[in-house]
């Protein structure tokens, strides 16, 4: 008897056909047309045609995207920018607590500002429909065997009486399933923290990251390997003081964000070029 597989899935969909997998893709992306149009005329375009190997995605919503504009972290270029690499409170010194960290080549920035996790559901599967004709992030990228993903979403997802609701963490589940089916065997996926907020009960926030800790516990448990971990929001990052609104961070938090971001991601993809 054949069985439909489902997002609680107790092998994460890793076995699951490819047939199946884009079935049960379909029935939890949701089109947006910023999503599309980001993807249609921005972030495709560019892994279509630059010759450059990425070996690292940071996916996610206006959070990540905003690493190019508030922090100037643009593709193409050694990731993180010069300016980000410095705290303005210690009179440029580097922050980096170790040689060890250094600029990393390779970062692609596949954020869009406003999505949920349906959204980028949409945006990796793509629209084969004829009215959009959008290649997937999940086709574009298998190509590229990705080593290490960086993935922040949930932004808008949080609800201000419910917090994070179980469908969205199923849907945040499918999105990480999806990146284990296609990216290099060893490769990494760093899930990070949801940050407080002003329009946000800091409970709520905080029983979201409870949820997110949980899921990539389970999720490592089913595929008996250490192949998502968890990095929490910078506790020095503070409502108000580093922030540029409601929500989005000014550049001091984002210098913040990248001061614990950019040392995790070094140690990450150091531990797989080790283990090749």
């Amino acid at each position: 008897m054949n069985i439909t597989p489902t997002v609680h899935s107790p092998h994460e969909n890793q076995n699951t056909s490819p047939e199946e997998f884009q079935r049960l893709l379909r029935q939890h992306a949701e089109y947006k047309r910023r999503s599309y149009n980001e993807s249609r005329v921005y972030q495709i375009p560019v892994l279509l045609t630059n010759p450059m190997r990425f070996n690292v995605v940071l996916l996610g919503d206006s959070m990540i995207e905003r690493f190019q504009t508030t922090a100037r972290c643009n593709n193409l270029r050694p990731w993180p920018s010069p300016s980000m690499r410095h705290s303005s409170n210690t009179k440029g010194t580097p922050f980096s607590p170790s040689a060890k960290t250094h600029q990393l080549d390779g970062v692609f920035n596949a954020g869009v500002s406003g999505d949920r996790y349906d959204n980028i559901l949409y945006r990796l599967r793509g629209d084969t429909t004829q009215r959009h004709g959008l290649p997937g992030l999940m086709e574009v990228l298998e190509e590229q065997e990705i080593l290490t993903w960086v993935v922040h979403a949930g932004t808008n997802n949080l609800d201000a009486t419910h917090g994070l609701r179980d469908g969205d963490v199923a849907d945040l589940r499918l999105i990480l399933q999806t990146l284990l089916r296609i990216s290099h065997p060893a490769a990494h996926i760093l899930l990070t923290g949801l940050f407080y907020r002003s329009d946000i009960r800091n409970n709520l926030v905080d029983d979201a990251n409870l949820k997110l800790k949980s899921l990539y516990k389970l999720m490592n448990n089913n595929v008996g390997d250490e192949r998502i971990s968890f990095l929490p929001a910078p506790k020095t990052v503070k409502k108000g003081s580093h922030f540029a609104d409601h929500v989005h961070l000014n550049e001091e938090g984002y210098r913040l964000w990248i001061s614990e971001l950019w040392p995790r991601m070094n140690k990450i993809l150091a531990a797989i070029y080790d283990d090749e």
